[in-house]
């Protein structure tokens, strides 16, 4: 356990500036994600009435937030540069895993880091496994949303409305969890040379027999 315990520190001295960098990108991507959605909401927010005066009050909030976000083309302008974003972050992610899952698994050859090297042998198939994930996890919302859709005008209140979906949104989780684990050792295949397919089966104990 110790001998582990040292090769893991000693691993994550040597690529220390790498975790910076990548703590660095995670944290400008969540300020300028959090900065673009409080541009956008706060000003609708703004009109919610505190102490309204009667009971239309709020009614009245929603039909102009309604009204502002449809009728203005500012709900097209939001989704597409959320969609932009999230295409910027699904480019750039799997490039970042590439070289830093490649640069783990040869920290033992004591050359430095390999994180480019990583990036130019590894991008392709990483790429394709975080896309597919991303599609697999994404998967159960085309079934999803229309559900949430249809009870949000058929339950009676909020509460129940929460409480309907929430067994199915448990469920996304332990599919999300899943698709995380397979992509996980479908990654750790790509180094070592054992094949993403091989690390797969190895990880699930109960399928190793059946693996070439």
């Amino acid at each position: 356990m110790n001998g582990l315990l040292k090769k893991g520190w000693d691993m994550t001295l040597r690529h220390r500036y790498v975790l910076v960098l990548l703590f660095l990108y995670r944290l400008l991507w969540g300020f300028f994600l959090y900065r673009f959605i409080d541009n956008v909401v706060t000003p609708i927010l703004s009109r919610f009435p505190d102490e309204h005066p009667n009971s239309d009050a709020v009614h009245v909030f929603l039909i102009e937030a309604q009204f502002r976000l449809i009728k203005t083309g500012l709900l097209n302008e939001v989704l597409w540069m959320l969609g932009g974003l999230l295409l910027v972050r699904m480019i750039l992610n799997p490039v970042l895993n590439a070289g830093v899952y490649y640069s783990f698994h040869h920290a033992s050859d004591g050359e430095g880091t390999k994180v480019l090297s990583g990036i130019r042998q590894t991008w392709k198939p990483v790429t394709m496994l975080y896309w597919l994930e991303n599609l697999l996890v994404l998967l159960p919302a085309g079934w999803l949303v229309p559900l949430a859709k249809d009870r949000f005008f058929s339950e009676a209140s909020l509460r129940d409305w929460l409480l309907g979906l929430l067994p199915y949104a448990a469920g996304w989780a332990v599919w999300d969890s899943f698709c995380i684990c397979c992509s996980s050792s479908c990654n750790s295949g790509l180094y070592p040379g054992k094949g993403s397919g091989r690390a797969l089966c190895l990880r699930c104990g109960g399928l190793s027999p059946f693996c070439p």
